[in-house]
This record gives C-alpha cells, sequence and structure tokens, in this order.
C-alpha cells in the first residue's frame, strides 16, 4: 500500500511538470530600432540633456523659482510618496523568501494533550524561483517609480521655464504698448490743433482717438494675461498668491545656446520617461515568469517548537517541550483554470507594456527630431521679422513727415504706427517660442531630470 501511494504521488507531480511545462509560451516580438543619428544631424556624443538646469538656464531669478518648485510643487511630491509606496512592495516582496515566525498559544479539548505554547513557522522553498521573480518585479517597479519622479521634474522645470518667459514676453508687450500710447497721444494732440486751424478734419481727430482707445484696451488684456500667469506660477509653486519676482531687463536669451543633443541611443538612458518604460516592461517579464513557476508544485515546511500539555499548571517544563518538523508538497492540480487565467493576464499585461515602451521610444524621438527642425525655421523667422519691423519702425517717421507737408493721410500715419506695433509684438513673441523651443528640446534629451 505504502509503494502504491508513492507511485501515485510520484505520477501526480511528474503529471503536474508536464502540464507546466507544455503550457504555451507567447514570445514577444521586439522589433524595436533606434537611429544611429538624427536626421541632418551628424553623430555626435556631447548631449544637452546631461547639462544640470541651473546650467542650462542662466536667469538667477527663474533658477530661484524653479528651486522653489522643486521643494514645494504637488505633483512632485505626490510622486515622493509613489516611491515610498513602490518601496514598501519591494521589501515586502523580499521577504517572502524567508520564513514567517510567530507565537501560538493554543487550546483544544479533543486532544489529549489540549495546552500548546510555542513558536510555528511557515517557509516555502523557492525552489523554482517564483517568489525571487516576484522580488524582482517588485524591485523594477521601484526603481521605475524614481524615473518617473525624475519625468515629473523634468515636466515641471520646463513648465516653470515657459510660464516665465511667457511673463518676460508679456512684460516687453506692455513695454511697447505704453510707448505706442505716448505717440499715439502726442499724435492725437497734434491732429486736434490742426482740427482748430481748419488743417485737419474732424473725422481725422476721431480716427486718431480710436487708435488710443484700441491700443490702452491691448494693454489691459496683456495685464489680463499677466495675472493669469502669475497665477500659474504660484500654483506650480504650490504658494499663496503674490507677484512674481522677475528678470526687468526684458527678453534675453536665458539659457544656453549650445545646441548638441547628441545620438538617439543615449534617450535609452537619459529620457526619464523611456527609463520608466523599460522598468515597467522588466517588470512585467519577471511578473509572466512568476505566474508561469505558479503551475510547479509548493514544497513548504512548517516547524514547531514550544510545549504541549493536557495540565495547563504543567505546560512550561522540560518534560512538555516538543519539537515537530511537518513538510509539504503541493501540486496545483484543481487550481489549473485560475492560474491559466493569470498567466494570460500577466502576458497580455507584458505586451501592453512593451507597446507602450515603443509609444515612449518613438513619441522621444519625433519630439528631438521636431524640436531641431523647428530651432532651424524659427531663426530664419526672427531674422526676417527683425528686418520687417526695422522697415516699419521706419515708415513711421515717414509717414509723419509725409502727413505733416499734405503727402499722406491720417490714414496711413495710423496704419504705419499700428503695423509697426504689431509687428514688434510679433518678433518678441517669435523669440519666446525661440526660448520655448530651447526649453522643450532640452526636455526631449532629459534634461533637468
Amino acid at each position: 500500500m505504502k509503494h502504491k501511494l508513492i507511485k501515485f504521488s510520484s505520477l501526480v507531480i511528474l503529471l503536474a511538470l508536464l502540464q507546466a511545462c507544455i503550457l504555451p509560451k507567447d514570445a514577444l516580438e521586439n522589433n524595436i530600432t533606434v537611429p544611429v543619428n538624427y536626421l541632418s544631424e551628424s553623430a555626435d556624443s556631447s548631449n544637452l540633456g546631461n547639462i544640470g538646469w541651473k546650467t542650462f538656464f542662466n536667469d538667477a531669478k527663474l533658477i530661484n523659482l524653479i528651486d522653489t518648485a522643486l521643494v514645494r510643487n504637488y505633483d512632485l511630491r505626490a510622486a515622493l510618496q509613489q516611491i515610498e509606496i513602490s518601496k514598501a512592495y519591494y521589501a515586502m516582496s523580499g521577504k517572502a523568501v524567508f520564513p514567517d515566525l510567530q507565537l501560538d498559544a493554543m487550546y483544544d479539548n479533543q486532544l489529549d494533550r489540549k495546552y500548546a505554547f510555542g513558536l510555528s513557522s511557515s517557509w516555502e522553498i523557492d525552489v523554482w524561483g517564483k517568489l525571487r521573480n516576484a522580488k524582482d518585479a517588485s524591485k523594477k517597479r521601484f526603481l521605475a517609480s524614481k524615473s518617473g519622479l525624475q519625468f515629473t521634474q523634468t515636466v515641471l522645470i520646463a513648465e516653470v521655464a515657459k510660464a516665465y518667459y511667457d511673463l518676460l514676453a508679456y512684460d516687453a508687450e506692455l513695454d511697447i504698448i505704453e510707448r505706442n500710447i505716448k505717440l499715439q497721444s502726442n499724435a492725437l494732440d497734434i491732429v486736434r490743433v490742426q482740427n482748430e486751424a481748419g488743417k485737419a478734419t474732424l473725422l481725422a481727430v476721431q480716427q486718431f482717438e480710436a487708435q488710443l482707445y484700441s491700443t490702452k484696451a491691448q494693454y489691459n488684456e496683456i495685464r489680463q494675461l499677466i495675472i493669469a500667469t502669475e497665477t500659474t506660477l504660484n500654483v506650480l509653486l504650490n504658494r499663496t498668491p503674490q507677484p512674481i519676482d522677475r528678470n526687468e531687463i526684458g527678453m534675453t536669451e536665458g539659457v544656453s545656446r549650445k545646441l548638441n543633443v547628441g545620438i538617439p541611443a543615449q534617450l535609452l538612458n537619459n529620457r526619464p520617461d523611456l527609463k520608466e518604460a523599460e522598468l515597467l516592461l522588466t517588470a512585467a517579464g519577471f511578473d509572466v515568469k512568476a505566474a508561469f513557476k505558479a503551475f510547479y508544485p509548493n514544497i513548504a515546511i512548517s516547524p514547531f517548537v514550544g510545549f504541549q500539555s493536557n495540565n495547563l499548571n504543567q505546560l512550561v517544563n522540560p518534560a512538555s517541550a516538543v519539537l515537530n518538523m511537518l513538510g509539504g508538497l503541493t501540486v496545483p492540480i484543481f487550481l489549473q483554470g485560475k492560474l491559466k487565467a493569470n498567466y494570460r493576464i500577466k502576458q497580455a499585461e507584458q505586451r501592453q507594456a512593451l507597446l507602450n515602451y515603443e509609444r515612449v521610444l518613438n513619441l522621444s524621438l519625433n519630439e528631438v527630431q521636431s524640436n531641431l527642425w523647428k530651432m532651424a525655421e524659427i531663426e530664419k523667422a526672427i531674422d526676417l521679422k527683425s528686418k520687417e519691423f526695422a522697415v516699419l519702425d521706419s515708415a513711421i517717421t515717414t509717414s509723419r513727415d509725409l502727413y505733416a507737408y499734405g503727402y499722406a493721410n491720417y490714414l496711413e500715419v495710423i496704419n504705419a504706427q499700428k503695423n509697426a506695433r504689431d509687428t514688434e509684438i510679433q518678433l518678441i513673441n517669435t523669440k519666446k517660442n525661440r526660448l520655448f523651443l530651447m526649453v522643450d528640446l532640452y526636455k526631449s534629451l532629459g534634461g533637468g531630470r
């Protein structure tokens, strides 16, 4: 009978192992390729993304704002807590490979020795590596949470910098509007005098006056934009409403002009979101391995050391001391459906992680390439817009001189002033967009991490 039981147990174990071994293993097709270099760029290992953000930005007031945001921002602080959560899960998974130890005190009136007191333990021996795989998955997720924090930081730094440059651009626009208000006020005074002398019509006075009101209204619109942008910055910095201390000398370059982008392969280590996606993909792979190994038999031992007695008063004495060592081999036969479903789920999650990794990689490559192309075009736009403004600014003086001698009408003077003002504002915004592009390029290369 004993030999039959051994043979039956061996057969059950063999069948379980065979069933686990013949389970379908869906191999992931990873056809991800990284180009050698960016289009229109030669291969160069020097990389803007490796520059520290305090070196990249050279405006002391902006650096101070970013420093404040890195300490107080809600999203960044929430990401820090996610790291703590992932760290706790990792620590918990690491302890699964060690025995559990607990203090037991028992009473059972059905047994001869109905009182028991001592230490018991249960320990699943990780023969197949299932618990180690689960631990490795938790470790990768812990590291991924750190990369997530770094990505949140790069995004935050870029948002603060862009809002700050918005304020500088609005300040520059206000300066332009204020200068135009003075010019238009003087022009209105002159045309009023001319009207009183019979040298200008009332319609001319009304047109100059309407232009002045329009410019003053534009001034108020910009003031509203400044208030909204200061509010945005205060929210990013997680502080109460207050004015934003900023550079008063107008639009400056504000960032490093060395735009070396390195080679695409560097993104794999420099982009925090790409690193996070890679780590989560690796973690998903360990999850699949752990789910697969759950089909193998579990080997566990449960020792007990303590005292047992049918008399409570004689429980703790040398004669009542006991040592039990129980071992077990568990074959998951009737849980096959549940285990298979879990295995399929982990495989699907792994494929999702791979798709996400491909998405982030392609997004990274396209962001860098797009920013490079935009930078080349915006430099041309700034050059052309600067030339346009120089011509239109000169046209203001020309139109006034012609109007004074009767060779131009008041509408030509008004249009000359309006065109020069609008073009100068466009030039300011184009320069601001160049700063935005520099920040975006820096972030897309992993800068600020």
